[in-house]
Formats: structure tokens, sequence, C-alpha cells
């Protein structure tokens, strides 16, 4: 009797470390592919309810923008870097100044942003795409509370910020 009791508890025991594990492995897993702007759209699109064939698609446009998106942000910091090397200058060329203003519209940006999300919409059907806009109003409401609350902290100085809970580091220090 005693032996069969111990049994149970030490298969019940191990029963529940599996269970820890793999909760543990599974969350660090989600945790890792929300550190890549791929992994967080990723992420998004399992709770859309696609099909294979819209997946599928969904992808190849979500790779072909997250490519270009990458060439972008390299030729940005191409870009950063010579306004950065020019500017340390005692007498920086104002032509390359200005072409570095020009360069740095974002325009461009929500252009591809538009001409994505408009090819991404064709790919959905109406209750997906409702529950897509829903979620990215939601995200930019979010960020927009975050702006305010950093604002708000930052215009109380840095006493309060060092009080508020969730202020970085670097926001506690800045005076």
């Amino acid at each position: 009797m005693k032996r069969k009791i111990l049994t149970t508890l030490l298969a019940a025991s191990l029963a529940f470390n599996v269970c820890f594990a793999a909760g543990y492995l599974q969350a660090k897993a989600h945790i890792e592919m929300t550190r890549t702007p791929e992994g967080r759209a990723e992420l998004f699109l399992r709770k859309l309810d696609l099909d294979e064939e819209q997946m599928a698609e969904v992808r190849r446009l979500r790779d072909a923008y997250f490519a270009e998106w990458r060439q972008r942000m390299e030729a940005k910091r191409a870009e950063y870097d010579r306004f950065w090397t020019e500017i340390v200058k005692d007498d920086p060329d104002e032509a390359a100044l200005e072409t570095f203003i020009q360069s740095a519209s974002g325009v461009e940006i929500r252009a591809r942003f538009v001409r994505y999300m408009r090819d991404f919409m064709k790919v959905l059907r109406p209750d997906q795409r409702r529950q897509v806009v829903d979620q990215m109003r939601r995200r930019s409401s979010n960020s927009e509370k975050q702006s305010e609350e950093r604002e708000q902290r930052q215009a109380s100085g840095p006493a309060a910020s060092a009080k508020t809970p969730g202020a970085t580091e670097a926001e506690r220090r800045e005076p």
C-alpha cells in the first residue's frame, strides 16, 4: 500500500515537472518570437484563422515587405552615418545636411506600408480585415497612451519617474 502511494506521488510529481518544463519552453519560444518584427507578425497571423492558401500568400507578402524593410533600414543606417560624419565637422556641408533632411521623409515609408496593407487586406475575408484593423487600432491606442505617460513622467522631472513603476533606468536618470 505504501509503495503504491509513493509510486503514485512520484508519477504525479514527474508529470507536474514535465508539464512545467513544457510550459516554460513554450513561453520561451513565444517570447523569442516577439523580439523581431517578423516574429510579432507571425504571432499576429496565427490569431487570424487563415486557411492554407491565405497563409501562404500573406507569408509571401510579409517576407517581401520585411526584406525591403531590412534594406531600407541598412540604407537609413548609412544615411545616418553620413549625417553624423558631416554634423561633427567644424563647418558641415549644408548641401549634405539638406540631402539628409530630404531623404528622411516618412512619406515614402507610409506609402510602402499602405501598399503592403492594401495587398494584405485583399487576401483576407471581411471578418479577418476587421480583426486586423481592430488590433492595429488597439496597438496604436496603446502606443499613444505610453507616449503620453512617458511625456508626463518627463515633464514632472526625475523624482516622479524614479517613483513610477515601469519607468526605465534611462527615464529615471533623465534630468
